[in-house]
């Protein structure tokens, strides 16, 4: 109850800067694939209480998951064969996004989500599944592989840690060409996508919120 009462207090918080019609937009999405999936993601967790040190320069980012209606639109703008796509969440989390991708054919999944506490939960919502691994690491602890090829960020990091986490993408796609694209939600560091990738889609607000969708 602690965790939903945290939620609703970002929600409300975040109405002037997405505005009511599209909170009402969130929240239709939230009661669709909330009765698909019915895994326990809709919650909020304040800083304080998140169970990992931050590295030298970063902020914390509260953790809440990522609306319903990003992964719905997400789904329609990559350039992708999803049946054949292999799926990273940078910041997993509960492990939604990557239930979603999951659910929507995705050939392999991979969270990536440094709280122990987060990774428990996703352990739980996920363990009907194959075709997914769970890592609680740091995420620049995590190898690219040479399938990897969908990649979400819901600003899970600094700069530092985006830059970094780029760098190996691309060091990844010299050594084994291919297509790949990046979603990118709440993008505060785009300036280092958009020096190494080309946007295919893109809707963001005034305040800097919304999405875009990277490819190479």
């Amino acid at each position: 109850m602690k965790n939903i009462i945290n939620l609703l207090k970002t929600v409300s918080e975040k109405i002037s800067y997405w505005g009511f019609k599209n909170i009402l937009k969130f929240i239709y999405f939230e009661f669709i694939y909330y009765f698909k999936f019915n895994s326990k993601t809709l919650f909020g967790i304040k800083n304080e209480e998140l169970d990992y040190h931050l590295k030298k320069g970063e902020n914390f980012i509260e953790y809440i998951p990522t609306p319903y209606f990003f992964l719905d639109k997400s789904l329609k703008k990559i350039n992708l064969d999803i049946s054949k796509t292999y799926f990273v969440d940078f910041g997993s989390g509960a492990g939604r996004v990557v239930e979603y991708y999951i659910g929507m054919d995705v050939k392999f999944a991979t969270g990536i989500e440094i709280s122990k506490k987060l990774s428990d939960i996703a352990s739980s919502n996920l363990s009907n599944y194959s075709n997914v691994e769970l890592l609680n690491i740091d995420a620049l602890d995590y190898q690219i592989t040479s399938q990897d090829n969908l990649f979400f960020f819901y600003d899970p990091f600094g700069f530092e840690t985006i830059s970094k986490i780029l760098f190996k993408i691309k060091k990844s796609l010299k050594e084994n060409p291919r297509e790949i694209n990046l979603i990118y939600v709440s993008p505060r560091y785009r300036q280092s996508f958009d020096e190494h990738f080309i946007s295919i889609y893109e809707n963001i607000n005034k305040h800097n919120l919304g999405m875009i969708i990277y490819s190479n």
